[in-house]
Order: C-alpha cells, then sequence, then structure tokens
C-alpha cells in the first residue's frame, strides 16, 4: 500500500480501512500509476486526515489542474526589494548564469 507509506513520511494519519482502501481502486486496477490519466488516491479535504470518510478515488490530471493557482500578487514593495537584490548582485560581480558580467577580466 503505496498510499499509506507516503502518508507515513510526510507524518499524516492514515486509518482508511483495507476494505474502502480496496473497493475504491479495484474498478480501476489497471489504470492505477504516474500517468496523467492514471488514478490515485486521494483525500477530499486535504487539511483532514486519510479516513474512511476524507477518501475518494480520482483521475490524477484532474488533480494537477485543480490545484494550479495564479502567481500571487506582489506589492510594489516586495517587487522594489527583489530588484534591489538584483542590483546588489550586479555590482559584485556576481557570476552566476543569469546576472553575468562581462565589464569585468574574472568574468569573462
Amino acid at each position: 500500500m503505496v498510499a499509506r507509506n507516503q502518508a507515513r513520511y510526510w507524518h499524516q494519519e492514515w486509518t482508511v480501512s483495507w476494505e474502502v482502501y480496496r473497493d475504491l481502486l479495484l474498478p480501476h486496477i489497471n489504470n492505477l500509476g504516474r500517468k496523467k490519466d492514471a488514478w490515485n488516491l486521494v483525500r477530499r479535504d486535504r487539511t483532514g486526515t486519510w479516513n474512511d470518510s476524507n477518501v475518494m478515488a480520482s483521475q490524477r490530471i484532474s488533480m494537477i489542474t485543480a490545484n494550479k493557482s495564479p502567481r500571487p500578487y506582489l506589492p510594489a514593495h516586495e517587487r522594489e526589494r527583489r530588484r534591489a537584490n538584483m542590483e546588489k548582485y550586479k555590482l559584485r560581480g556576481y557570476k552566476g548564469k543569469r546576472y553575468r558580467r562581462y565589464d569585468t577580466e574574472d568574468a569573462k
């Protein structure tokens, strides 16, 4: 039972009975896995525990698209802080891929 081991790894409580687990996944036994159209066991309420009333079988693609959220809006002061940090790296001659300076001898 991979799902129980995953719950144990993430320190989540698992009280799903074997009968419920089997009844949920048995109709989809040939379509379990990590592909987009595969079926997985998921929680209805993601903050709740793994118990008989909180689990359901769902297609992986529906859960992947359901969890997509737009990028959160950054306030102006946060944008300015990030821009200032980028400028600090440029002034120090940061040799990373993103802010490479070519006006110094050691950066070439």
